[in-house]
């Protein structure tokens, strides 16, 4: 083997560690996609009646770029974050694992996706995210709009 093609190699390598150590993991808030969401979901139902909240079904994968960028947008604004904490319990679902589960509520047509329950696990709202977006993120009015439009009234 020439020097040159050693060298050629060994940039491929570093490429490729590069990519695979760069690529997108949502760490937002250290939870992953459950894999058993209808099991998550029954658990979250029963803590929104007793804490008259809704349920928040976040729809995701892993990788999901857009996933990603909604965690961090959401983690980063106080005011959203407290909202979805005070109106919601949220279950972060992963759309591979729970495809069929999911597509009962509504077709989710990509991820992220948002489904709003009542406490009593009726569907009030299908969300596609793709409208909440901004540029390369996401538009805080709009973010802010839908949790306040869904949060339970008192």
């Amino acid at each position: 083997m020439t020097m040159k093609t050693i060298l050629k190699l060994l940039i491929l390598l570093v490429v490729l560690y590069a990519g695979y150590r760069f690529l997108p993991r949502d760490k937002a808030s250290g939870q992953a996609y459950s894999k058993s969401a209808a099991e998550d979901i029954n658990k979250a139902l029963s803590e929104a009646r007793v804490s008259r909240k809704r349920v928040l079904i976040d729809v995701g994968s892993k990788g999901c770029i857009w996933c990603v960028r909604l965690h961090k947008f959401i983690e980063a604004d106080p005011e959203i974050r407290e909202l979805a904490a005070k109106a919601f319990v949220t279950v972060r679902a992963d759309f591979q694992a729970n495809t069929a589960l999911l597509n009962g509520y509504a077709q989710v047509p990509g991820t992220p996706h948002f489904f709003v329950l009542a406490d009593d696990g009726r569907l009030l709202s299908s969300q596609d995210t793709e409208s909440l977006e901004s540029g390369k993120s996401y538009d805080r009015a709009k973010v802010l709009a839908f949790f306040k439009s869904w949060e339970p009234k008192s």
